[in-house]
């Protein structure tokens, strides 16, 4: 084991970013092997996501993963970055969980990433936002807003890596600088742009509410708009709609929706 605390993307905090990247980079400077093998086990390749993960993982892409494996033997190469003895993933985490769940034992195709530590941060942003299943949105700005937290990226750097622009770069680096210390509070951008707005002008819970209820009723329009009653009548597609559109947000959505299920009234004259 690397001994590098691995945490999950919506959990980083701006310090946890900035010591992981510096802990591998203390790492990658240790003698590593004369000759780097062409493939490795599963097992072998550690996960870093709060330097290598840009995104969460859709269970649909990887089901379709899994079925290419199954019919092919083998998926495109993993990239990864070699830190002295520990080869990290860099890229193709959704191919990663398709072979560990599929207990793939043998040794899977890689290649390296052969620069610095901190370019392999970048290239895997780059990387998310450009393959076959790119971030959505919300996903590249949540990744520049982790980079903006770690204060280590230049505006240049951190829109190349996110796909986002240099003007929301430039946003991200305004609020985290109002925000302070607190930034680090905030995982994703959307709160952060929440709690610099709470800032200017708090708002009472109700009118909290009554915000979010408006902009919900505007999503419920469009969406009776584009499927009239389809997704009513067709309740299971719905759900495996939100399901590849939520990922790993999925746990999430239904904990929300719990509040708004009726639960069934109970039959005073059962006996059970």
């Amino acid at each position: 084991m690397s001994g590098i605390e691995i945490t999950g993307a919506e959990q980083s905090q701006p310090d946890e970013m900035e010591a992981a990247l510096r802990t591998l980079e203390a790492k990658a400077s240790e003698p590593r092997p004369a000759v780097l093998p062409d493939a490795l086990t599963i097992a072998a390749i550690e996960r870093l996501e709060v330097l290598f993960q840009p995104r969460g993982e859709t269970e649909q892409h990887i089901m379709e993963l899994r079925r290419g494996l199954k019919r092919d033997g083998a998926l495109a190469p993993l990239t990864v970055f070699q830190a002295g003895s520990t080869a990290f993933l860099v890229d193709g985490h959704h191919r990663w969980t398709a072979y560990k769940r599929e207990r793939f034992a043998a040794p899977v195709p890689v290649v390296y990433f052969e620069g610095s530590a901190e370019e392999a941060v970048t290239f895997a942003g780059e990387a998310n936002s450009q393959d076959k299943q790119p971030m959505t949105t919300g996903e590249k700005s949540d990744y520049a807003w982790r980079l903006v937290r770690c204060g280590r990226f230049s505006k240049s750097q951190t829109a190349r890596a996110s796909g986002t622009s240099k003007a929301t770069v430039a946003t991200m680096r305004r609020v985290k600088e109002a925000l302070g210390p607190d930034a680090g509070g905030y995982a994703t951008w959307w709160q952060a742009k929440a709690a610099k707005r709470e800032q200017a002008s708090p708002k009472s819970e109700d009118e909290w509410e009554a915000e979010q209820q408006r902009k919900a009723d505007v999503i419920a329009g469009k969406l009776y708009a584009m499927f009239y009653n389809k997704l009513v009548k067709n309740t299971d597609v719905a759900a495996m709609a939100l399901a590849s559109h939520f990922g790993n947000q999925l746990g999430r959505l239904a904990k929300d929706l719990r509040q708004y299920v009726e639960e069934p009234e109970e039959d005073e004259d059962s006996d059970f």
